[in-house]
Order: C-alpha cells, then sequence, then structure tokens
C-alpha cells in the first residue's frame, strides 16, 4: 500500500512538472542584430512610390524574412491598411533567405499619405529544406522552447 501511494505522488509530480514546462513561455528569440535602413525612393509602373530597403544579417545564422510598413498614429505604430497595432500586411519575396553576414535591398511601397512611417521586417531562424526541419522546429518550439521570429524596424521616416 504504502509503495502505491509513493508512486501515485512520483507520477503527480512528474505530471505537475509536464504542465509547467508545457506553460512556460517562449525564450526570446536572437537571430543575430539585422539592420533595416531605407536607401532611397523609386517610382513603380503604377507610379506609386517605393522604398529601396537595405535589409543586412549580421548575425551567424541564416534568417528568412518578410517586410511591410507602419504608420503612426496617435495610439501607436499601426499597418497602414487595417490601422490596428496588432495585425500587420508583410510582403512575401520570392527568395527570401538571407546568409549570414550578407544583405538584401528590396522594394516596399511607401504608404500613402502618412505623415510618419517605417519599415517593419519579421525575420525567422532559416531551416534547411529537409524533412529534418519539422523535427528541427519541433525540437526548438517545443523541447527547447526556443524563440524563432524576431522583428525589426527601421527609425521613422517622414513625408
Amino acid at each position: 500500500m504504502k509503495r502505491k501511494l509513493t508512486d501515485l505522488v512520483i507520477v503527480i509530480l512528474l505530471l505537475v512538472l509536464v504542465a509547467l514546462y508545457i506553460r512556460a513561455p517562449l525564450r526570446p528569440a536572437h537571430l543575430g542584430p539585422v539592420s533595416v535602413m531605407v536607401k532611397g525612393y523609386e517610382m513603380n509602373a503604377a507610379g506609386q512610390t517605393n522604398a529601396l530597403v537595405s535589409i543586412s544579417n549580421e548575425g551567424s545564422r541564416a534568417v528568412d524574412f518578410a517586410a511591410g510598413t507602419q504608420v503612426l498614429q496617435t495610439s501607436g505604430w499601426v499597418d497602414p491598411s487595417s490601422t490596428v497595432s496588432n495585425q500587420f500586411n508583410l510582403t512575401m519575396f520570392l527568395d527570401p533567405h538571407i546568409a549570414p553576414g550578407s544583405n538584401r535591398v528590396v522594394s516596399i511601397p511607401v504608404p500613402p499619405g502618412a505623415s510618419s512611417w517605417r519599415v517593419r521586417v519579421m525575420c525567422q531562424k532559416a531551416y534547411p529544406e529537409h524533412w529534418s526541419k519539422k523535427l528541427r522546429w519541433v525540437s526548438d518550439i517545443y523541447i527547447f522552447k526556443r524563440g524563432i521570429v524576431e522583428h525589426f524596424y527601421s527609425g521613422e521616416m517622414k513625408r
């Protein structure tokens, strides 16, 4: 009887520890320094102004990225199309990969009518295109509790 009670207590403690581990938040991602700078402007075929944005991966890990813009309103930085701070539209590029120590220059539409705006870049740790990609992603998120996504911003741009 005493043995069964001891076993039950151990099982309950293990279940509590597993539950606490599962509920533990992810550690913040650290993909290394990534810089975002507006280098200039160009007009596209439709006559819209696009910003030429340089995204430099100065870290030691390869990253995949998507980019968009935010506008400054009284409530803070928001997406120009939805005007909500927790929703954002990002442009996916055909080749979103940036190797360590390299940079990419991309063209992003400037939000029309905004007096203050900035570029928002979402970077994610790049995984190889192989079946092990899913295993590495699962181990990063669920076992090691590592964040794999980080957001970077350009400085504020004025019209």
